[in-house]
C-alpha cells in the first residue's frame, strides 16, 4: 500500500520532533547536573565559612603574625 506524500511528511515531522525532544531532554539533564554541582559547591563553601575558628594559644602568635 503506497504512502501518501502528506502522510510521509507527517511521519518525517514526527521523527524530527522526537529527535528535538530527545536533544532538549539531554541538554536539560546536563544543566540540572551542573546546577546540582554548583549548589553542592556553594553549600560546601558555606560550611567552611561557618566552621568555628580556634583562637591561638596564649603563648603563640596569631596566624597572621606567623
Amino acid at each position: 500500500m503506497p504512502m501518501s506524500e502528506e502522510l510521509a511528511a507527517l511521519i518525517r515531522r514526527a521523527e524530527e520532533a522526537t529527535e528535538t525532544a530527545r536533544r532538549l531532554l539531554d541538554e536539560n539533564d546536563r544543566w540540572r547536573r551542573r546546577v546540582e554541582a554548583q549548589l553542592t559547591h556553594m553549600f560546601e563553601l558555606g560550611a567552611e565559612v561557618r566552621r568555628p575558628v580556634r583562637p591561638a594559644a596564649p603563648n603563640q602568635p596569631a596566624a597572621e603574625d606567623r
